[in-house]
């Protein structure tokens, strides 16, 4: 049974961001990412290795749901919950090593897009485009 359903941010000029980072995975990765998706949406908490509320004021609302390409490189989508129950909004797709976070901008995009889609920004469901 699905608990949680997931939506992908669209920017401005109507591109889904997620989607273009997915696509650019490579075929296993893009795999597991499913895999662990269709574990998330089906249990009510998630764990601590594969998610991850951010830390700092600047960062309240975001988390990052977490997995490692084949090549061991830490990848995370980062989103937020809005204000309808069990609705996660993945705002950008990234990588991570250590304190540094590949595009270098990740997070405040993610705190950008997060105030766009609490004002009301289009969001579609994940894998519909």
């Amino acid at each position: 049974m699905t608990i949680w359903t997931f939506f992908d941010y669209v920017s401005p000029a109507g591109n889904d961001l997620i989607d273009k980072w997915v696509d650019r995975l490579s075929v296993s990765d893009r795999s597991d990412l499913e895999t662990l998706l269709r574990i998330l949406s089906r249990q009510k908490t998630w764990a601590a290795n594969d998610f991850k509320w951010l830390s700092g004021k600047k960062y309240q609302g975001l988390g990052e749901i977490r997995f490692r390409s084949q090549q061991g490189t830490p990848l995370r989508l980062i989103g937020t919950k809005t204000d309808t129950p069990n609705h996660f909004v993945f705002l950008i797709g990234c990588s991570h090593r250590g304190t540094k976070y590949d595009p270098a901008d990740a997070l405040d995009m993610a705190v950008k897009h997060r105030k766009a889609v609490l004002n009301g920004a289009v969001v579609c469901k994940y894998g519909d485009t």
